[in-house]
């Protein structure tokens, strides 16, 4: 399991199939999306969001094993909702 990410390697990843391979839950509330992961977990990936956001996604806030991203609007956090259910599933 890959805890980080070299900052020149960044560019190379599909941000949702990586959160994917973290998540332990899912949520979302209107253009909000509600990550649940281990333990510490969740400030490391919230830099990786942030390092790799695009037009879909403004930001995010990090707990210790809750992850806000904060999307443009309700459909970019429909279907980043809708993608990784489907990825986490398959694992």
């Amino acid at each position: 399991m890959v805890y980080y990410v070299l900052a020149n390697e960044t560019d190379k990843i599909d941000l949702v199939d990586f959160l994917s391979h973290h998540l332990e839950g899912v949520a979302r509330a209107e253009f909000t999306l509600v990550l649940h992961t281990k333990l510490g977990e969740a400030a490391v990936l919230a830099n990786v969001v942030d390092s790799n956001k695009d037009g879909w996604i403004l930001g995010t806030v990090a707990g210790a094993n809750t992850l806000l991203v904060i999307c443009k609007d309700q459909h970019a956090a429909k279907v980043m909702e809708e993608r990784l259910l489907e990825l986490m599933e398959d694992r």
